[in-house]
């Protein structure tokens, strides 16, 4: 059951998504031309990741440990953060339109959970809420000291991540960004393509990150079990 629904979520999300993806593409800038085979490659590389999350998460999940809202709420933010991570890497922004849709979904996923009276789904709701204003807070105050060094996108998808995931999900996810995100600092640097002060797109070291965070969850549930 798990699986179909992961699979209805990222036929969904990637057929929206693409199609938002492109208009936004062309919205920035109404003279470029996007030939077919690029719109193939994209399409083919998207319909591979969100295949390949949407079938792994849940068969690699113990149930025991992971309830299939969980596992739903996992597949959800990984392929959302797909889309971001496109968006932010070419403009180097995240549109407040794709943040808005990122919340319609995470909203429309707990209040599934919570309609079919799921078990524990109001001890998740809370933890849900802790996450988010805990991790958005947290950026929000690297961002003023660090005088706008992350951008208010950043910020707001953190809050965002932090709603669907929970707590101790989300700052998984983040520890991996960071570190992700430090390496290719320290390698632009090195490379001088890059100053302390220049700012780097965050949204390609969300996608790694988190899905860096589920790989490690996956594999600790394998030597674990």
């Amino acid at each position: 059951m798990t699986l179909i629904f992961s699979l209805l979520i990222a036929a969904v999300i990637g057929a929206g998504g693409y199609w938002f993806t492109l208009r936004y593409f062309r919205s920035k800038d109404d003279k470029a031309e996007y030939p077919r085979r690029k719109k193939l490659i994209f399409a083919a590389v998207t319909a591979l990741v969100f295949v390949g999350v949407a079938v792994c998460f849940p068969l690699f999940t113990d149930p025991e440990e992971r309830s299939m809202f969980e596992a739903l709420r996992a597949v959800a933010a990984m392929l959302g953060l797909y889309y971001v991570a496109v968006i932010d890497w070419k403009f180097h922004l995240i549109p407040n339109r794709y943040l808005l849709a990122f919340l319609i979904l995470t909203l429309v996923l707990l209040g599934g959970e919570a309609l079919t009276d799921f078990p524990g789904f109001r001890v998740n709701i809370i933890l849900c809420l802790i996450g988010s204003v805990v991790c958005g807070v947290m950026f929000l105050i690297t961002n003023l000291l660090s005088h706008n060094g992350l951008g208010m996108g950043d910020v707001k998808l953190v809050f965002i991540l932090g709603l669907l995931l929970g707590l101790d999900d989300t700052l998984g996810g983040l520890l991996w960004t960071f570190v992700f995100s430090a390496a290719a600092g320290i390698v632009l640097i090195i490379r001088k393509k890059a100053k302390m002060k220049t700012k780097i797109a965050m949204g390609p070291f969300f996608f790694l990150g988190f899905l860096c965070s589920n790989i490690m969850y996956i594999i600790s549930g394998f030597f674990g079990g």
